[in-house]
């Protein structure tokens, strides 16, 4: 077994060192623990101070017999509080994990807890669904002891279940690794969006066997690791900023898709197929909905630029989790104007700047989009400036006879 690490050889130093005032009471508390008959205690040099006597106990001490002594050095009961999560540290040989799950999923937390301990995982798991100071303290230690988290997300502990907030908001904020198990389809906390979980919702028994492999490597969050494509870089930012953001919740409105007629159509312009889907996600809509590009209908603050982000975050994810090219490009299209004293710049023009501004480093927009790998998300449609009706008619056809070039190749569009 590995030898102690730095931080917990100090910290049984430090649990011992008070229990151990005089050569005479270490022995005895070795014989109490290990009975009269070990030779152990013999083979020990305890005549130095109660520090050096703690750290001679740890240093020579097998963790079997080591543990038997700090079971029998104090009977309290916040003795057994300070010691809870301990012993899993202690005979650790993968290290230490943590599971944080809402206790109506129980029965899948246990299952968790079996095949991790089964794989040489020390395990900490609170099934007594119990409060007050004594068991505040207990998670409490619980948190700043063990190494990783491995949190359950369904929609009993997501987006904000008081005490597995508490739980994962600890290891996020110190940096401590998350391994997310999504075990239900639920609303996840957007900041969930920065670590790669593993989906086990249909096959719990291979998400298992994902998790341990992921809990045996290094640990690195989506936005920590090193870019192996030039543009991940650019993804991962996107992920760091709208994983902040509190109001991308995973699920909206129904959306559903609305036909066309055109512009000089006599009857109702937009009508609902009968066969129309509902949707609550626009990647499973342009999955299922050929066309190239697309507007959100919708009341000024029903939600579209809140769906278009969303939509960023989720391509930017995806794309960093299956190695896929395309690239997501956020615009909002208040911002397209004339300079001062210059004609209206050509859509391609302007978004051709726009992009060069904020991505000086990567490669020129004009050539992705002809390679099929932009999707651009042009918000504030109806916010386009503009001086009257005819001038925003004339600005929406300079944009339809663009887009009209820019996706013939593949890439596509939503307004």
């Amino acid at each position: 077994m590995p030898s102690l690490n730095a931080e917990l050889f100090q910290t049984l130093v430090d649990l011992l060192t008070p229990f151990l005032p005089s050569e005479h009471q270490a022995r005895m508390l070795l014989t109490l623990a290990l009975g009269s008959a070990s030779p152990v205690p013999g083979t020990l040099d305890l005549k130095g101070s109660p520090r050096e006597c703690a750290t001679v106990m740890v240093q020579r001490l097998s963790r079997e017999d080591l543990w038997a002594v700090l079971e029998k050095a104090n009977a309290s009961a916040d003795w057994e509080l300070t010691l809870a999560g301990l012993r899993d540290r202690l005979f650790a040989g993968n290290g230490s994990v943590f599971i944080s799950y809402a206790h109506v999923d129980i029965a899948t937390a246990e299952k968790v807890e079996t095949a991790l301990r089964a794989a040489g995982f020390a395990v900490f798991i609170d099934k007594t669904a119990l409060h007050g100071g004594d068991w505040d303290a207990m998670i409490e230690n619980a948190l700043r002891e063990h190494d990783r988290l491995v949190l359950l997300l369904s929609p009993h502990s997501m987006p904000r279940r008081k005490e597995v907030h508490r739980e994962w908001f600890y290891f996020d904020q110190n940096r401590k690794p998350i391994h997310p198990i999504l075990i239900a389809d639920c609303d996840l906390h957007s900041r969930m969006y920065a670590y790669n979980f593993r989906d086990a919702r249909a096959d719990l028994d291979a998400a298992l066997k994902q998790i341990i492999a992921d809990l045996r490597l290094p640990f690195q969050l989506l936005t920590d690791t090193a870019p192996t494509d030039p543009f991940d870089g650019y993804r991962r930012s996107a992920i760091a900023e709208l994983s902040n953001r509190t109001e991308l919740d995973t699920r909206f409105v129904q959306l559903t898709v609305l036909l066309d007629r055109g512009k000089d159509s006599q009857e109702t312009r937009f009508i609902e197929p009968p066969d129309a889907r509902r949707y609550t996600d626009l990647r499973a809509l342009l999955a299922d909905v050929p066309d190239k590009a697309f507007v959100l209908l919708g009341d000024p603050g029903s939600g579209k630029s809140t769906l278009l982000r969303r939509l960023l975050l989720d391509h930017s994810r995806d794309r960093m989790s299956d190695g896929g090219n395309g690239i997501a490009f956020f615009v909002p299209l208040n911002s397209y104007r004339a300079e001062a004293g210059k004609p209206l710049p050509a859509p391609n023009v302007w978004l051709n700047d726009r992009w060069n501004s904020l991505n000086p480093t990567m490669p020129a927009l004009d050539g992705l989009l002809r390679a099929g790998r932009v999707l651009l998300l042009l918000d504030a449609l109806n916010e386009m400036p503009h001086l009257d009706k005819d001038d925003y008619r004339e600005r929406i056809a300079h944009w339809q006879t663009f887009l009209r070039t820019a996706l013939a190749t593949g890439s596509r569009a939503v307004f």
